[in-house]
């Protein structure tokens, strides 16, 4: 008989605090917060266009490799947070005896490129109910990984529904979310009401 009760959708939300330490997330909204000045676009009709009442957030696209050649130093933000996903991912697999390993390449995408988005949401800033898979993307997405790199804001709480239910997720410094990218599970990120929200997402392919 099979046993549905490992095939719920909540057990592939995985959720974990203080995966990257507080040092980290702050060299890394100090290094390319402020770089973050492109409108984030969406998908729609097929098409990746800007539509700040379905996306209000800054964007910053960043290349790992290339930024991992220009860092001679490997202690540098962004080969550790890199090393720290791919951590995280093995663990997310393993907890839920996932035989994804030789299907998903060991490569991030930020939607166009290897490499990581960085997102800005000021006041007000938010993102509109969707899924992360479609025919638009560059890359075939298979697992999306977002993380919170701060928590001194108010409201930008991340929602993903489950069903006819939803999880919320409440910001903390150094937590990771990491979920399917597939229609099954769409997302919203709720409107900041003070402060300032920063967050690094990438997908793995």
């Amino acid at each position: 008989m099979l046993d549905t009760d490992g095939l719920q959708l909540k057990n592939y939300i995985g959720v974990y605090e203080n995966a990257i330490s507080a040092e980290l997330c702050q060299n890394l909204i100090k290094e390319y917060g402020d770089a973050c000045q492109e409108n984030a676009p969406v998908v729609s009709e097929g098409k990746v266009t800007v539509r700040q009442n379905a996306w209000d957030a800054k964007l910053l696209l960043l290349n790992t490799e290339t930024e991992k050649k220009n860092n001679i130093d490997d202690d540098s933000p962004i080969t550790s947070l890199i090393l720290a996903m791919y951590k995280l991912v093995d663990e997310y697999l393993y907890q839920r005896d996932l035989d994804l390993q030789n299907t998903i390449s060991r490569q991030f995408s930020n939607g166009e490129s290897e490499g990581v988005r960085f997102l800005r949401y000021d006041l007000g800033g938010h993102g509109a109910m969707h899924s992360d898979q479609s025919p638009a993307t560059a890359n075939y997405r298979i697992l999306t990984c977002s993380i919170n790199l701060n928590d001194n804001y108010g409201g930008g709480e991340t929602l993903i529904l489950r069903g006819d239910s939803q999880v919320k997720v409440r910001p903390k410094e150094g937590k990771v979310i990491i979920f399917p990218s597939n229609f099954l599970f769409p997302h919203a990120v709720t409107p900041v009401t003070s402060g300032t929200r920063y967050q690094g997402i990438t997908w793995f392919s």
